[in-house]
């Protein structure tokens, strides 16, 4: 059995605005299993328009993450998903996501897995 302590984990910094991630246990390239991860973003962060090559499944931990669907960038189209909401994000959906408060997210998905931004934008 494996336990995470979320205060003690290490981060490793993944954007410019200080969105950080952490893997807790698997592979993110192997296709026989699956892995979790954690996400972490500051107040303010955008993620812009990308999708992921596998499908996640979210947890929102702590905050209220904020989740468009689209290749246009249009945070005031996107939908809140406070605390304790669960969320299913399928494979090639084009999605940005983001937040105004410091928000957790606990994610399980299956490798391999890549992340590709429409039009390059990151």
């Amino acid at each position: 059995m494996q336990s995470f302590d979320i205060e003690k984990v290490e981060w490793q910094e993944i954007s410019p605005d200080g969105t950080c991630y952490t893997l807790l246990e698997g592979d993110k390239q192997d296709p026989a299993g699956g892995f979790s991860y954690l996400l972490k973003l500051p107040p303010g962060a955008w993620d812009r328009p990308h999708w992921h090559t596998g499908p996640a499944r979210l947890m929102v931990l702590r905050g209220v993450l904020m989740l468009g669907l689209g290749a246009d960038f249009k945070p005031e189209k996107a939908v809140p998903y406070a605390a304790g909401s669960i969320l299913h994000v399928p494979a090639h959906e084009v999605h940005f996501d983001g937040c105004d408060t410091e928000t957790l997210v606990f994610g399980v998905a299956q490798g391999p897995w890549s992340t590709l931004y429409v039009n390059g934008n990151h």
